[in-house]
């Protein structure tokens, strides 16, 4: 193989790793906002119970 065959492939594979890179984390996020919202609505519910 030649140098610019190698580095083009390096380049290729680094540029797939930072986009897999990005989608994880921002998956992450959404993952643990949801979490959040989804507390969030267990403790209302908590609260207008203890109203009641």
């Amino acid at each position: 193989m030649k140098k610019t065959e190698i580095l083009h492939k390096q380049n290729c594979i680094t540029a797939a790793i930072k986009k897999y890179n990005k989608r994880k984390n921002n998956h992450q996020v959404s993952t643990n906002h949801d979490n959040q919202t989804s507390s969030s609505r267990q403790n209302i519910n908590s609260i207008i119970e203890v109203k009641k």
